[in-house]
């Protein structure tokens, strides 16, 4: 057994005696020994095993001794080792820090206790670990609840916000000068969408809507935003494989992925340099179960160390500086590859440039584009449309797109009151449109109440929060329609329009 040990000691004759009862006892010994302050901070400089330590030294003070090995090495195990201790010394030592004791008198004990202190020691290591790894679950686990919240209340925000500077755009001459203003609030606005977006994925509950996607129309797509994102000194290139690159995933995650991973290669290139997209049909890979597409972002930049690799995916680990990166871009990329059930690599050299790689299931045959996307849907109708949310801002802007397109709108504020409306039948109500989260009552039990009196009765469901927070499975695929804010009037329209023909 390799063993690098420390020994604290005055004594050469005391030393050959120590290191032969280990010999003896199979050990491979890598040792130091050191009998002065200046030759202990030397020492711990480098990590060892285990360190034995007289208790009586004319040039060291234990306290000062213990002091050091507390600060640079707490979890190596110390052996008192002693020719004439009393029970008092030997309880003192304990107290400092000592894990165990041997008498000179009886140095056989010492192979044994040795190995005992080791397999103590590395107990201990893997218990602190543990605990580490418990207390940064609960602290993720919190940021994601807060995380969550927060982007809950944005999205309201920014679903007023988006609305009425579009009804506002619109209202305006071509020649006015404020519809370019009006457009750059639109852009912000979608930006810190984007924003909020990272914060739901990051905390696991953003809502997947997947559909049939070719990567390589995406890429093309994109194109134009991904030139302009990356600004004049990079180049840019995009090597599609042939033939489709389909998959079946949700559009706005997958750019999402794609732009914080063009961002990350972006700022990595401070000089400028080139960056390549590509896409290939993966048949065969040792860590995937069928084949996939391999969807692969190379840049030249700066590359990245080992250490910083280990690292690029934990949440908030940032290279950037203050004020340049949230740390949450890469574990938000992370996050929605694994959400996909996808597979996520990356390879880099210092000097070298890095390329992520992201292997994504390939569609089944079977798949088919969904009726929304297949379809130019008309925006338009004369339907009635009961719209129940509890926030006013989000609830007129809903009610403003609609009525601007045909359709006869009410307004409730909670769950209670739509019920008391459709079941008093008020109104011929031919769609429900709420929120999920709903004072006094869900927009869950409200839509179960309703469809037990009204089972035809159409129903999308709009939220700020994600998939984490709503429970009914049916909320995002096709038995109910879910609308996540922020959206856009056009959005909106387009969303209530299938949910009605559908």
């Amino acid at each position: 057994m390799k063993l690098r040990l420390l020994l604290i000691e005055d004594s050469l004759d005391d030393e050959v005696l120590i290191l032969r009862q280990l010999d003896k006892a199979g050990f491979d010994i890598e040792f130091l020994r050191i009998d002065s302050i200046g030759g202990l901070t030397y020492a711990l400089r480098e990590p060892w095993d285990v360190v034995l330590s007289d208790y009586h030294l004319p040039e060291l003070d234990v306290r000062d001794v213990f002091a050091q090995l507390r600060a640079k090495a707490p979890d190596t195990p110390v052996i008192i080792i002693s020719g004439a201790a009393s029970e008092e010394t030997i309880v003192d030592a304990l107290k400092l820090g000592a894990h165990n004791y041997v008498m000179k008198s009886n140095l056989t004990r010492l192979p044994e206790t040795v190995r005992r202190e080791l397999q103590d020691a590395e107990a201990r290591r893997e218990r602190r670990a543990l605990e580490e790894q418990l207390r940064q679950s609960q602290k993720l686990e919190a940021v994601g609840q807060l995380a969550c919240s927060v982007a809950h209340d944005f999205n309201n925000l920014l679903t007023a916000i988006i609305s009425f500077a579009q009804f506002a755009h619109d209202d305006l001459d071509e020649s006015n000068k404020v519809r370019s203003d009006l457009l750059e609030v639109i852009e912000c606005s979608n930006r810190a969408a984007v924003l909020t977006r990272q914060l739901l994925a990051f905390g696991r509950r953003s809502v997947v809507e997947p559909r049939l996607t070719d990567l390589n129309v995406e890429l093309q797509q994109c194109q134009k935003t991904l030139t302009r994102l990356l600004g004049p000194t990079i180049e840019y290139e995009t090597l599609p494989t042939k033939g489709p690159a389909a998959v079946v995933v949700d559009r706005a995650l997958f750019e999402q992925v794609l732009g914080n991973l063009v961002i990350n290669a972006r700022d990595a290139m401070p000089g400028g340099g080139k960056l390549t997209v590509e896409t290939a049909i993966v048949e065969k890979h040792p860590e995937l179960s069928g084949p996939h597409v391999l969807f692969a972002i190379t840049d030249t930049g700066v590359g990245m160390t080992d250490e910083v690799q280990r690292r690029i995916f934990e949440p908030f680990f940032t290279t950037k500086g203050p004020g340049h990166g949230t740390g949450l871009g890469l574990s938000t990329v992370a996050a929605i590859v694994k959400q996909c059930n996808g597979h996520l690599s990356v390879y880099s050299a210092v000097g070298r440039g890095t390329t992520f790689k992201v292997y994504l299931p390939c569609a089944p045959k079977t798949a088919t584009p969904t009726a929304e996307a297949a379809a130019k849907v008309e925006l338009a109708g004369a339907e009635t449309v009961l719209v129940v949310e509890d926030q006013e801002p989000v609830r007129s802007a809903v009610s403003r797109a609609l009525t601007s397109r045909g359709y006869r709108v009410v307004e409730v504020g909670t769950a209670r009151a739509a019920l008391e409306l459709v079941h008093a039948q008020q109104v011929p109500v031919d769609l429900v449109l709420t929120d999920f989260v709903l004072p006094q009552m869900s927009g869950e039990e409200l839509v179960t109440r309703l469809k037990s009196s009204r089972p035809e009765l159409k129903v999308v469901m709009m939220s700020g929060y994600g998939a984490g927070a709503l429970s009914p499975p049916g909320v995002g695929e096709a038995g109910m329609p879910f609308l996540q804010k922020p959206f856009t009037p056009d959005v909106l329209l387009q969303k209530v329009r299938v949910a009605l023909d559908t």
